[in-house]
């Protein structure tokens, strides 16, 4: 992978409060209608700019949806804990509760112990926040199916529930996990060819 993938990056979503919604958003359904979810939130509640005959649209502010009702989000489709999820994450950055600056600095488990202890938000929505919006190189969205399948693909764990044989994998890159992530996500775009035992 490190030939293959040379020059990857990983790709950051620089505003910590979308991070975390589209992490909610995105929890145990499939990136398609997480896709849908988050479009139809953003046009309706973000701000937009016309530009080139079309519209931009921003991710809206944790005030806009703070104040949004769980059955506004529920005719988007969201259910119901995802919607209460949303908007109880929203009242947090709206009233400085969480922040980008208050997490920056916290050692890794005390970002992931700050973020968790919000409803809704476990282990894995943490991780991907720590990974894609505070530059934690550390950060392992632990459970996610992709990168499950991925270990398994590369013969790196011999069963999904294998935790000790995912932590070493991952300790094995030190400081680097994070990288390992995106590797791991992008080579499930290329086929597989089997090994044979």
């Amino acid at each position: 992978m490190a030939e293959e993938f040379k020059g990857l990056r990983v790709m950051n979503i620089p505003d910590v409060f979308e991070a975390l919604v589209w992490s909610i958003i995105g929890q145990q359904i499939n990136l398609t209608f997480a896709f849908k979810l988050k479009r139809a939130m953003v046009e309706k509640y973000g701000t937009a700019v016309a530009f080139g005959g079309g519209l931009i649209h921003a991710f809206p502010e944790p005030d806009t949806l703070a104040a949004v009702t769980s059955d506004e989000l529920r005719e988007m489709q969201f259910s119901r804990q995802k919607a209460a999820y949303v908007i109880n994450a929203a009242a947090a950055f709206r009233g400085g509760v969480l922040s980008k600056e208050s997490l920056w600095n916290l050692p890794t488990e005390e970002k992931i112990a700050t973020l968790t202890a919000l409803k809704g938000v476990g282990r894995w929505t943490a991780n991907y926040v720590v990974m894609k919006s505070l530059n934690d190189t550390t950060g392992v969205p632990h459970g996610d199916v992709g990168l499950l399948k991925a270990l398994e693909n590369h013969h790196l764990i011999d069963s999904r529930k294998n935790e000790p044989a995912i932590a070493a994998v991952f300790g094995s890159f030190p400081g680097w996990e994070s990288y390992l992530v995106h590797y791991l996500w992008r080579s499930l775009a290329i086929p597989v060819i089997p090994t044979n035992s």
